[in-house]
């Protein structure tokens, strides 16, 4: 399914944070308390709260700007440069506090601990001039044609207070503008009349009052009576396990989960109201909306940490004939630096690969020991005269069980993808010298496997021809 989200532009209006993530292996326990000692080889920091909503939308080319607030700080001006980084529009009121900072340690893929860094904002704005400078602002930017689509992603931090929310969803309305709400608390009169609100299980007991089963009546039951108490358009409930429940005038319909393999849920709910808005700012039905974020969901958990979806990777997903093997080049690009961020070594090799046989098997199974995620780039029909054709020799490398990836590279060389990549370990099969090998400059390592004694396609060709 072929999706574009380049049209509507999506304003979202809420809690901005900062997420911290230490990545590091555990070998021992602390002498000191029976706790695991980290070792931390990496650190990343990206946008959470309301900036992980927009890092959503921009990663699926959504047009997208942000407005919440920002101390006058480090975090603060990082979370300024993350935002520019990622082509997101920012207005950021002055809070007065520290930038709200979330630090997480993860060890061998477990997140260990998790440390909170905020200041309470819950009686913000202090004074009616902030509250005016913050309706302003939100006023001016839903009056502005491209907006499409507004998101009010509340954290319970304070920004979204009952007098701004209302507003919006008011300015919104007035425009004929959707609002997709994802809630906090009990306070939830201050979303009356937004168009889609998006609880998850915990929180539709919270405001029910009551402790919900994860059961799709129950669930279905609950949300109508939620609706009807607030005026919602939709209300689309986040199962976990269970997939999505979507309760608006038609009734409601159960989405069931796309996740094959759940390795972290942070952010998830994030990706579903990013992808929901993306589609509702473009101009998708509902329920399309839905299947659309559904799906995302479903690629996010599969990651670390508030990882955003990447648009390629929604389009694979959707696509039930794609191998999620097969990637373009652009997505490749950003797949390699996340597993990289995850402490993956990254291995990379080239080639036509045209007869597969078993010295090709070989050289990928001996590649795949010098790291963890072994990358093969394959010539494209352009760039190399081959038997078969470009598709099907992707096909058959991705069925080899030691390949993570296969791409298409369109030039002579694969060069310029080995330079966008940086593998960790450059790999070459054959009677190279190392120094022969080309894109070592931009490799930390380069190795040279020699042919597995009497396999080659040459000996093969030779054979099917007779000679």
């Amino acid at each position: 399914m072929r999706v574009d989200f380049s049209k509507g532009e999506v304003c979202i209006i809420g809690d901005l944070m900062l997420d911290r993530y230490y990545f590091g292996s555990v070998s021992r326990i602390s002498p000191e308390a029976p706790v695991p000692v980290v070792k931390v080889s990496k650190i990343f920091d990206t946008l959470g709260g309301a900036g992980n909503v927009a890092h959503n939308c921009s990663r699926l080319g959504a047009r997208v700007r942000v407005i919440g607030t920002l101390g006058r700080d480090g975090n603060g001006a990082l979370v300024r440069r993350l935002c520019a980084r990622n082509h997101i529009g920012l207005s950021a009121l002055p809070s007065g506090n520290q930038t709200i900072t979330k630090t997480r340690v993860i060890g061998e893929r477990q997140q260990i601990v998790r440390i909170d860094f905020e200041e309470d904002l819950q009686h913000w704005p202090a004074d009616g001039t902030t509250l005016a400078a913050a309706k302003k602002t939100v006023a001016r930017h839903c009056r502005q044609s491209p907006v499409a689509a507004v998101v009010l992603s509340d954290y319970g931090k304070g920004f979204c207070s009952p007098e701004l929310t209302s507003f919006v969803i008011k300015e919104a309305r007035k425009r004929n503008i959707p609002v997709i709400v994802d809630p906090k608390g009990h306070r939830w009169e201050k979303y009356r009349g937004a168009s889609v609100v998006t609880p998850n299980v915990k929180e539709l007991s919270e405001i029910a009052g009551m402790p919900i089963k994860n059961d799709d009546d129950e669930i279905a039951a609950q949300a109508r009576k939620v609706r009807s108490r607030y005026g919602f358009q939709a209300l689309l409930v986040t199962r976990s396990e269970k997939g999505m429940t979507l309760v608006n005038e038609n009734g409601a319909e159960h989405f069931p989960t796309q996740a094959r393999e759940v390795f972290d849920v942070s952010g998830a709910g994030d990706t579903v109201v990013a992808a929901l808005a993306a589609c509702l700012a473009n101009r998708y039905p509902l329920r399309e909306a839905v299947t659309i974020a559904n799906k995302a969901a479903g690629v996010v958990v599969g990651k670390i940490g508030t990882a955003p979806i990447e648009l390629g990777e929604l389009r694979a997903a959707l696509d039930k004939k794609h191998n999620p093997k097969l990637l373009d080049a652009r997505t490749l690009v950003q797949r390699c630096a996340r597993e990289r961020q995850n402490g993956k070594k990254i291995v990379f090799t080239n080639g036509c690969f045209d007869i597969l046989h078993r010295g090709h098997v070989h050289l990928f199974e001996e590649a795949k020991r010098l790291g963890n995620v072994l990358v093969v780039a394959l010539n494209s029909d352009r760039s190399a005269k081959a038997i078969n054709a470009e598709s099907d020799r992707a096909h058959l490398v991705a069925a080899i069980d030691a390949v993570d990836y296969v791409t298409v590279f369109g030039g002579k060389t694969p060069l310029g993808l080995i330079k966008r990549i940086r593998p960790d370990v450059i790999v070459k099969g054959g009677n190279y010298r190392k120094d022969e090998v080309l894109g070592r400059e931009f490799a930390g390592k380069t190795a040279v496997i020699p042919h597995l004694a009497g396999y080659s396609t040459k000996e093969i060709t030779r054979k099917i021809c007779g000679k």
